[in-house]
Formats: structure tokens, sequence, C-alpha cells
């Protein structure tokens, strides 16, 4: 089995840090609401948390997809988007 929906996580992923972000009662990562939540819970259960500084946050986001381009691009669209 491969990546599933937008967080493209593995089955076991999906199983341990998936999360129904809509409360709809099913777990949809085709729906961006429960990717959202899902990958939050991800990056939390790794060591997100607020206040983290840029070196920090680098190495959660890291966690999840091991690609320092794609890691500091997704930081930096963060922080446009403050």
């Amino acid at each position: 089995a491969g990546a599933m929906g937008m967080a493209q996580f593995m089955p076991s992923s999906l199983l341990r840090w998936g999360k129904d972000g809509n409360r709809d009662g099913e777990l949809d990562l085709a729906h961006p609401v429960d990717a959202v939540h899902s990958v939050a819970n991800y990056l939390r259960a790794h060591g997100w948390k607020p206040g983290l500084d840029h070196g920090a946050r680098l190495k959660v986001v890291l966690t999840y997809n091991n690609s320092k381009p794609y890691a500091k691009t997704v930081l930096a669209l963060a922080e446009r988007l403050r």
C-alpha cells in the first residue's frame, strides 16, 4: 500500500496520527480539514509547539518529509501566511 490522501500518509501513519478534523465520523485524508488536522497531529507528536525557533521547526518538518528544499518551502510559505 502506498501513501494516501493530501497528507500522503502511509497506512501505519494514518492509523497512528490520522484525525477526523471535521468530526463527521470518518477519517478521510482527501478532505482538507481531516488532512490538515492529521498533519498537525503528526507535527505536534514530533515536537512542534508554539515558540520554536526556525531551526527547531525545520527539524520537525524534516521528520515529515526528509527533504530540505521541501521543509524550507513549507516554512517560508507558513511565514508568508502569518
